[in-house]
């Protein structure tokens, strides 16, 4: 009876946190992406850091896919829900096109996608302030 009841509360602390561990919030995530677009930015010149790059850049991309179902407090109906994540899938097309110019050694153009994403991420910033 003892190591039942050790066993069950074992595999429900277990369960606790590993749920712990995988819940996000919106601006843990939105911080994440806000730092490592800025490591991104700092580095896109450099021809010779285009592989590290684009490494960031598919954090940068895993980090916005998670995003797209942690809303904004300010978007409280269907409506600004749909608007947010059409603006993250923006995000998300930048970035993947930002990744392939990382692979491509198009720096002048991964420049280019940089100033979009800080576009995307002023616009995103101005339409949902949580």
């Amino acid at each position: 009876m003892k190591k039942m009841f050790l066993l069950t509360a074992l595999m429900f602390s277990s369960i606790v946190l590993a749920q712990g561990t995988e819940v996000a919030n919106l601006k843990s995530v939105m911080k994440e992406m806000s730092s490592t677009l800025k490591i991104i930015t700092a580095q896109a010149s450099d021809s010779s850091k285009n592989a590290e790059s684009a490494v960031l850049v598919e954090k940068l991309i895993k980090a916005g896919e998670s995003s797209r179902t942690l809303f904004p407090k300010s978007a409280t109906d269907k409506a600004s829900q749909d608007k947010y994540q059409q603006m993250i899938d923006v995000v998300l097309l930048n970035s993947k096109d930002l990744k392939l110019a990382f692979e491509k050694n198009q720096n002048a153009t991964a420049v280019e996608i940089l100033n979009k994403l800080v576009q995307n991420k002023k616009d995103g910033h101005a339409e949902f302030k949580n």
